[in-house]
């Protein structure tokens, strides 16, 4: 502390005033006398600043001094509320009512030590104090830089391979803010060498670059922190961590394989979890850079959890959690973890897989069953095929038992690849030598690394094999069907004999017509010989319940044998399946070119005055229907659909478009009743895997379809239609309880018909007093209004009185929710009289709730309210008592 003796002057303006005074002048560096003084300020360069001051209101005078010198003149002055100077009179000061100083632009000359003295009344003991004032330039990037991390701002991740030399870095910043690099553990921070370089730039900003040199004897994993401890209040954060992974460790260990299916949730597990450092990573080929996924590390200072994809979560057990796979996720994942001492390494290669379409290995002339019988002549080609797999698989035939007369040789392999999905077949040539004592049995089945992913029934279809030994094989070298299924039966009746495309005629000629210039038709064409000639083929070659005997030709012929079939045939549900259209087609015309005689041109179509008596109790269009005009039902294949007399219910069950169920529109819906009525014996048309309108219009719906009582029933949620309002009503209540018992979710990127579909269920299973199970809102809130929650698509979902658990996942970022939003959450859950538990997913939330605001009900009823962060992997739950917790 220094003591001076200072003469000081104060004046008054109009009459100049003299006061000398002597006085004892204390340098300060704390609070003094009546007055609050910070010793000690920065300020922003070129930028307005102020020297604060806390005078107390009435003091006598200020003056404010840029100079230590004796005989200094002060630059401005504020006594008797009169402000003067040539400070203030040129505008670049001004002091303020409490005394501060106010510099509308700070500069160079700025920085050194101010004085301001200050006279609390005019007789009153006068007080210096001496402010240090240094200015500051912040740098762009407002923390310490490691460089070989790309700027990430608080953590990075960095694999070496050799010798490293890492920097850190602050540039263009004033004052000096020295850097050092510590290796950080649970417990302490220990200094590393380092070597520090200081650049000036244009007399006003320094940069500052400090590197270390990290040798490969260090750890797998460790943690470095380049940090700055001067002058840290220049910059948001004063310190960056590195996680350094030494890359000449072995960590290629023989990977688990695990197989997870497309658009599932996957989760794979880190074992031995309990450590401080947790690192995911992926490659999608050994040689690749891995990357990085996720970070977890937990220090004696601060705990961190970074995640650079987005796709993924980190669950509370360390397991990483991809919500929906797709096929671009496949690849090989890498668990490091450390507790600074010990190391662990895990690795898992993932493969995607879809199940193929259909879930069953397809043999040509068979149908889905997974066995039938084939008549064969001693030798012949088989066909197998799977459509829509992955991964890629091989397919073989083999001998199911011992035949040593039989040779199998393979023809030809293909594999189509479309999107990461592919189409494989097989053709193979067999050859019987002699007659073996039993039934030949061959088996097509997948084989190869990845057989393994596919359960049992769809990794093989078994065949017997009905060999003729009289010489009457028919056709050398075809294989014909022996047990037909009611698939092929149908498309004779329903697809061949209705469908202008069996004759490849257009749509405009759908009638069969006695066209002279296109198809002459005579009478010898159409004598019962020629019918006859079929028919025999048929009964020689395909036995049981042949499909070609559905085949009539266009004149009044009746064979009793054939009628009896089809009325068998057709009380049974009929299947018509995409994959079986094109392949009785195919059959259909090899057939016409080796049995049709020159001249002899045949006509087949379905004469219903010919067999009115046979009723179709069902027809069922398994992924087979494309659309509909209201005359023709359009199949995927091509071929179109004529309306049925005698079918009594049609089935219509889609598939998928990408993970959504197909939307079937207002006006398909319109075409698809009219198609109904034109069948005149229709009773029912029901409707699956597939999304409806849920109020269909009054127009769509015909006063014939009210006066025929026909009924239709969207079977995924249980529904029947109310012809009269137009309506869905629940016709079966075991469909929604069954739905209601599993997870139901809103996604943000469901179609609004799709989330309207889930809310209608919701509010159907409230009603019926079904008790769900579990409601996630997927990134689908926006906000809660009135006791209700509008999600992102502008619907608004009401709470159901029997929602048991609800989970709103933003999975989103920094995504914060109010307290008031938290409140209007919580007074939506409490209106469920199951509400076991209310999660927050993936956001951030308010530190507290007033405990006043949270609803009694949720209270009485020990709900339980948790938590868990973005990139927290640790659940909290909040205390309704208090509203603390988190």
């Amino acid at each position: 502390m220094n003591d001076q003796l200072i003469s000081t002057g104060f004046f008054t303006m109009g009459k100049f005033t003299v006061h000398l005074t002597l006085f004892l002048v204390v340098q300060l560096h704390t609070v003094v006398g009546e007055g609050v003084v910070k010793t000690n300020r920065n300020l922003e360069l070129y930028q307005p600043g102020i020297i604060q001051c806390s005078l107390e209101e009435g003091f006598f005078g200020v003056q404010w001094f840029n100079s230590t010198e004796e005989g200094t003149s002060a630059f401005i002055t504020y006594v008797r509320d009169v402000k003067d100077g040539p400070g203030f009179r040129s505008g670049d000061y001004d002091v303020w009512l409490n005394g501060s100083l106010f510099v509308r632009n700070v500069t160079v000359e700025h920085e050194g030590v101010f004085i301001v003295t200050h006279a609390p009344s005019a007789s009153g003991e006068v007080k210096q104090y001496n402010i240090q004032v240094q200015l500051f330039v912040k740098p762009q990037l407002e923390y310490p830089v490691i460089e070989e991390c790309q700027d990430r701002r608080k953590i990075c991740y960095m694999l070496y391979k050799n010798p490293l030399e890492l920097s850190c870095s602050v540039e263009n910043v004033r004052p000096q803010i020295p850097l050092i690099w510590n290796q950080r553990n649970s417990q302490r921070d220990k200094i590393l060498e380092s070597n520090m370089t200081i650049i000036r730039n244009n007399e006003v900003t320094f940069t500052l670059r400090s590197t270390v040199n990290i040798h490969n004897n260090s750890p797998l994993l460790s943690v470095l922190v380049c940090s700055v401890n001067e002058n840290t209040w220049i910059l948001e954060e004063n310190e960056t961590l590195v996680i350094l992974e030494n890359g000449r460790e072995d960590i290629s260990n023989s990977p688990i394989q695990r197989y997870v299916q497309l658009h599932s949730t996957m989760t794979l597990p880190c074992n031995d979890f309990n450590k401080r450092i947790l690192v995911w990573k992926r490659s999608t080929d050994r040689s690749e850079t891995p990357e990085v996924i996720l970070i977890k590390v937990q220090t004696w200072k601060e705990d961190f959890n970074e995640t650079y994809n987005k796709d993924f979560r980190l669950t509370p057990d360390g397991s990483l959690m991809l919500p929906q796979t797709e096929l671009y996720h496949q690849g090989i994942y890498t668990c490091v973890t450390s507790n600074y001492d010990m190391d662990h390494i895990q690795t898992i290669n993932v493969v995607i897989f879809t199940y193929p379409s259909p879930q069953y290995i397809i043999v040509e002339g068979c149908d889905n069953t997974q066995y039938c019988v084939l008549d064969v002549a001693r030798e012949g080609n088989l066909t197998c095929s799977v459509r829509g797999i992955r991964p890629e698989v091989e397919l073989q035939w083999r001998t199911y038992g011992n035949y040593p007369d039989l040779s199998l040789t393979e023809l030809e392999r293909t594999s189509t690849e479309k999107g990461g999905i592919f189409d494989i077949s097989l053709t193979t040539n067999f050859k019987i030598l002699s007659a073996p004592e039993r039934g030949i049995t061959l088996e097509c089945f997948i084989v190869g690394q990845n057989s393994d992913v596919f359960k049992s029934p769809i990794k093989a279809a078994r065949i017997d094999l009905n060999v003729a030994y009289d010489g009457n094989m028919g056709i050398s070298g075809s294989s014909k069907v022996a047990v037909v299924t009611t698939i092929i039966a149908a498309l004779l009746i329903l697809v061949v004999f209705h469908l202008s495309d069996s004759v490849n005629l257009p749509r405009s000629q759908r009638k069969i017509v006695e066209d002279e210039e296109m198809l002459p038709m005579t009478e010898t064409h159409r004598t019962p010989d020629c019918f006859g000639k079929i028919v025999n083929y048929l009964q020689d070659n395909l036995k049981h319940e042949k499909f070609a005997m559905m085949c009539m030709l266009e004149q009044d012929y009746k064979n009793e044998k054939i009628v009896d079939t089809i009325t068998k045939l057709a009380s049974k549900v009929v299947h018509v399946m995409a994959m079986t259209v094109n392949y009785f087609r195919d059959q259909l015309y090899k057939f016409w070119n080796s049995q049709v005689q020159t001249g002899e041109v045949i006509f087949f179509h379905c004469n219903q005055d010919i067999f009115p008596q046979i009723t179709i109790a069902c027809l069922h269009l398994t992924m087979a229907f494309k659309e509909c005009d209201g005359y023709t039902i359009l199949l995927q294949s091509g071929l179109s659909l004529c309306p049925l007399v005698t079918v009594e219910k049609i089935h219509i069950e889609t598939e998928k478009e990408g993970n959504e169920p197909r939307t079937i529109s207002e006006i398909q819906l319109t075409n698809i009743f009219r198609f109904a009525l034109r069948c005149q014996s229709i009773k029912e048309l029901w409707f699956s895997e597939c999304l409806l309108p849920l109020s269909p219009s009054q127009e769509s719906i015909k006063s014939e379809m009210i006066s025929r009582k026909i009924k239709i029933y969207w079977r995924d949620y249980g529904y029947s239609l109310d012809l009269h309002s137009g309506d869905w009503e629940v016709d079966n209540i075991n469909i929604i309880e069954s739905l209601c018992s599993k997870r139901l979710h809103i996604w943000n990127k469901d179609s609004n018909l799709q989330q309207n579909c889930t809310l209608q269920l919701l509010k159907n299973a409230s009603n019926s007093g079904i008790p769900i199970f579990h409601l996630e809102l997927l990134q689908s809130f926006s906000k809660a209004n009135a006791g209700n929650i509008i999600l992102c698509s502008g619907l608004q979902l009401s709470c159901p009185l029997s929602l048991k658990k609800l989970s709103i996942d933003t999975y989103e970022e920094g995504r914060e929710l109010t307290e008031t939003e938290v409140v209007g959450i919580l007074m939506f859950a409490q209106q469920s009289q199951r509400l076991e538990k209310l999660m927050f997913l993936f956001c951030l939330l308010p530190q507290s709730i007033a405990a006043k605001d949270i609803p009694s009900t949720l209270k009485s009823r020990k709900v339980k309210v948790t938590w868990l962060p973005y990139d927290s992997g640790k659940m909290y739950d909040l205390n309704l008592e208090s509203g603390h917790g988190w």
